[in-house]
């Protein structure tokens, strides 16, 4: 049945959930695994428009996961995490892009710095050499980390060094 269910999702969508299917986040959030784990591993049955911009959102059938795919979830979210707990540093070109102005009129500034950079999981944390530090995931739009070497004999900031 075409149509909305207030502004979160279609009608489509709802019976959906009355059918036990679900979004790849809240089966994780089900079955005790990662986000990614269940994207990686299981194929949506379904998709179905939500929220008020009409966004496609994949759905999973929890009654068709079977025991190996389950398995393998769990497997793949135990690497994920253990590899979000192990940090790198090292000196790095940094380019990001500088968003300011207002919603009406935003203006965007290019820049590009030299700075000391900290790769946790999917999460960098970039601190320039003036003292300001920001973050930024892997894959941001206009956001780019270009590996250097530093003027510190260890070719990185002795703060900054490696947890591994």
């Amino acid at each position: 049945m075409s149509g909305y269910s207030g502004f979160s999702m279609s009608n489509n969508a709802v019976m959906a959930y009355d059918e036990g299917k679900l979004p790849a986040s809240k089966l994780a959030k089900k079955l005790g695994v990662t986000t990614a784990a269940v994207r990686s591993v299981l194929r949506p049955c379904e998709w179905h428009h939500t929220s008020s911009q009409y966004n496609s959102t994949d759905f999973f059938d929890i009654d068709e996961i079977e025991d190996s795919e389950l398995a393998e979830m769990k497997r793949l979210s135990k690497d994920e995490k253990k590899a979000a707990k192990v940090s790198t540093a090292f000196r790095a070109k940094v380019s990001w892009l500088d968003w300011s102005g207002s919603r009406k009129h935003p203006t965007c500034t290019e820049r590009e710095e030299v700075a000391n950079v900290v790769l946790k999981g999917k999460t960098y944390t970039i601190a320039l050499d003036n003292g300001h530090t920001f973050r930024k995931r892997v894959g941001t739009n206009g956001f780019g980390v270009e590996e250097i070497t530093s003027h510190h004999p260890s070719g990185v900031n002795p703060k900054l060094r490696s947890t591994r």
